[in-house]
């Protein structure tokens, strides 16, 4: 894939750049009978069935999740944390949304598909952040982002997210970057497990 590299993408008004996401999915029908109109009797939630192919990638996500967060500090030593990811599709089932809650930052990720390009896309915002524009490819059982225009203490770079060991019930996340866009990468941040959330796992009243 062609990756979109830290300042080579230039930066859009934040919300042209969510309308064009949020109704990338329902612009691609081929003709009206393939759309939803508003006011159909639609459950919240659910994945659009005259959605393209290519969002079904994105089932595994859907949920309630634990996470476990493992994060490097830039000064030295490692916190350990708890957060709370809520993920549904939104947009009449053309995007899902994963909301992020923990005790250091909360924020949304976007995520949808464009089929005439093939390609996986997002956006991503967080409590006190810019939007990032990020870019999703499927590779043997894993999903992988790529996060444009992060930054650090030590300047802008590019971020890849890695969900691996992917299951019905978990997941996990191992973060990378890169200094040079995208040729070499090292050991990001942070690594994430989740858990899904079930009646058995949540707190009782």
């Amino acid at each position: 894939m062609t990756l979109i590299r830290p300042g080579r993408l230039l930066r859009a008004h934040a919300a042209m750049a969510l309308a064009l996401l949020l109704f990338s999915g329902q612009a691609s029908a081929q003709d009206a009978t393939n759309s939803c109109p508003p006011g159909t009797d639609r459950p919240f939630g659910e994945r659009n069935e005259s959605a393209p192919p290519g969002l079904a990638r994105y089932d595994f996500l859907i949920g309630d999740w634990d996470a476990d967060v493992s994060f490097n500090k830039i000064a030295g030593g490692t916190i350990n944390f708890k957060a709370r990811w809520h993920n549904t599709w939104i947009s009449n089932g053309y995007v899902v949304q994963q909301e992020w809650r923990g005790p250091y930052t909360t924020g949304v990720e976007f995520r949808s598909y464009d089929p005439r390009e093939e390609k996986w896309l997002g956006q991503n915002i967080y409590f006190n952040k810019s939007w990032k524009a990020t870019e999703i490819e499927f590779d043997g059982g894993k999903m992988i982002v790529y996060i444009t225009q992060a930054e650090d203490q030590n300047g802008p770079f590019l971020a890849r997210e890695t969900y691996y060991d992917i299951t019905q019930d978990s997941f996990k996340i191992r973060s990378d970057r890169s200094d040079d866009g995208g040729e070499t990468w090292q050991p990001g941040a942070y690594v994430i497990e989740a858990r899904r959330v079930t009646e058995k796992t949540q707190p009782s009243a």
